[in-house]
């Protein structure tokens, strides 16, 4: 009913039923059931697909908040997107981590917002009360385009989105509930937020730790400024074409797989 109050053409409108497994059906999971995606999206052109929401979707066993788990999950559907020239919309939920960006209140690891090419928030207008705001927490692709605001109606007694003004409302203000003149944290001090996440007692090779937060959305200088303020420290492992750098927040430095010889 939603649907036909938002005016869509219910053929091309498909649901991904469940699956069989020993006679039970469960929802379908990923990685396992990539297949059962990939026929779907090539059976039937389709160009848009909504996982709503992705938790729900990933194989048990699997934690959306350890990387090696999120990338399983999404390197798959990331090479759905370049074979099938679709797009795949995962939603999420917020923690309550409250005080934080709006890059850190998605539910799950950093690497979720990472392995996206564009990412978007959803929260209520702190400054119009019957409000809600679409804005953009990361872009990949283009520059970020401004927030636009939107209400809920009724139709047909459905409920259906009427579309506003755009705003100055940032991803960020909307998480933090602060008015868009209002200084909030610099590029820099989230980037540091960002890298004591990702290092917290480890730690991890130089480019690797550059690769994510670029990501995330960090520009060069970001990622300069958040090193420092984070007070990253960095080691020098290996000799020649071997060698590679390590980054960590308190100085520890892995140990070497190889034994140096004289």
């Amino acid at each position: 009913p939603r649907l036909e109050a938002a005016g869509a053409d219910l053929s091309r409108i498909h649901l991904l039923e469940g699956v069989q497994r020993h006679g039970i059906e469960d929802l379908p999971r990923l990685p396992r059931d990539i297949d059962q995606f990939e026929e779907e999206i090539a059976s039937k052109r389709i160009r848009l697909v909504v996982v709503d929401v992705l938790a729900c979707y990933v194989e048990r066993g699997l934690s959306m908040y350890v990387d090696a788990d999120v990338r399983l999950v999404t390197t798959p559907l990331a090479k759905l997107c370049a074979k099938y020239d679709c797009t795949i919309l995962c939603l999420r939920n917020l923690n309550r981590k409250q005080g934080q960006s709006a890059a850190h209140r998605g539910g799950g690891s950093m690497s979720l917002l990472g392995a996206a090419r564009v990412g978007w928030l959803v929260a209520k207008n702190p400054e119009v009360e019957s409000e809600s705001v679409l804005a953009c927490t990361k872009a990949n692709l283009a520059r970020r385009p401004q927030s636009l605001t939107y209400t809920i109606a009724e139709e047909n007694r459905q409920p259906v989105i009427k579309w506003g003004e755009s705003c100055e409302l940032s991803a960020d203000d909307l998480v933090t509930g602060t008015k868009p003149k209002e200084k909030g944290p610099t590029q820099g001090e989230q980037c540091a937020e960002f890298i004591r996440d990702q290092l917290g007692e480890g730690q991890m090779e130089s480019n690797e730790l550059n690769r994510l937060a670029k990501e995330a959305g960090f520009s060069e200088r970001a990622m300069k400024d958040g090193r420092r303020l984070a007070g990253v420290h960095s080691e020098k492992t290996g000799f020649g074409a071997s060698q590679v750098w390590f980054v960590s927040l308190n100085g520890h430095v892995p140990l070497s797989t190889e034994k140096d010889t004289f």
